[in-house]
């Protein structure tokens, strides 16, 4: 199932699932549920990881600024939630030891989200993030080269299909990683306690949860067969209804 995890096929199909993929994806998202769950004992345990790791700072500050300026339409609440996925993501591919291109993690967690603030009937919202991204960079006078950009492109495509991997997809796999931390609180319990409250005091939780809620709705009814739509089915909205990290972590 390689093509889930490309822009190719996601600006092809609109991101609408075959039987076949949506059962792949399926079993994918439940063996996810028991380190999910492992993970939860460990922190209602007091069992998290007591190991801090440095937090990255943004590799080109015009850079960022130029990514804020294309994908200030987010709003307070995804652009927090971006930069906390960029971080979250950052740290854990550190902690895994699996290394992910710096300026393409930064600009893709922080913009990953920017395509769901109006939903498009029959396309997936990751493209629209995908295509927001790599404008970035050509705002900043930096455009990529193909292959970045295709990597850049991919890897927020690749960000909202469950279960990737870093041999798929590295950028994708940590995008989805800080994401999912962030908003789910999976993974929460590999991270101390006093990084992620660095982190969100840095970029505070200004309501995100809710606001996800309203996107996985929205984007659920556009691609009524796509990811979003199977994952809200599995319990997406109410993980991150009920989330850790609703308050900080």
């Amino acid at each position: 199932m390689r093509e889930l995890v490309t822009y190719e096929w996601c600006a092809r199909t609109g991101g609408t699932l075959t039987r076949e993929q949506k059962r792949y994806l399926l079993r994918r998202t439940i063996a996810s549920y028991g380190d999910h769950a492992r993970g939860l004992v460990r922190l209602a345990t007091g069992r998290r990881a007591g190991v801090d790791l440095v937090l990255p700072t943004a590799p080109d500050s015009a850079l960022v600024d130029a990514a804020l300026e294309v994908g200030r339409d987010q709003g307070p609440e995804l652009e927090g939630h971006g930069f906390r996925t960029w971080l979250f993501g950052a740290v854990l591919a550190e902690s895994d030891g699996v290394r992910v291109d710096p300026e393409l993690l930064c600009i893709g967690g922080i913009l990953h989200d920017a395509g769901a603030a109006e939903a498009v009937a029959g396309q997936d919202f990751t493209v629209r993030s995908a295509d927001t991204a790599v404008l970035a960079f050509e705002k900043a006078g930096r455009p990529l080269d193909d292959a970045r950009a295709a990597q850049l492109r991919d890897g927020i495509v690749a960000h909202a299909t469950a279960g990737v991997t870093p041999e798929e997809s590295a950028l994708g796999t940590y995008i989805q990683a800080g994401a999912m931390l962030d908003i789910a609180g999976v993974r929460l319990a590999d991270l101390s306690s006093s990084l992620v409250k660095e982190i969100f005091a840095r970029h505070p939780n200004t309501g995100v949860h809710a606001v996800i809620l309203r996107l996985i709705e929205a984007e659920a009814k556009a691609v009524p067969d796509g990811r979003f739509a199977h994952l809200r089915k599995l319990g997406l909205g109410l993980a991150a209804a009920t989330s850790p990290t609703r308050r900080g972590g």
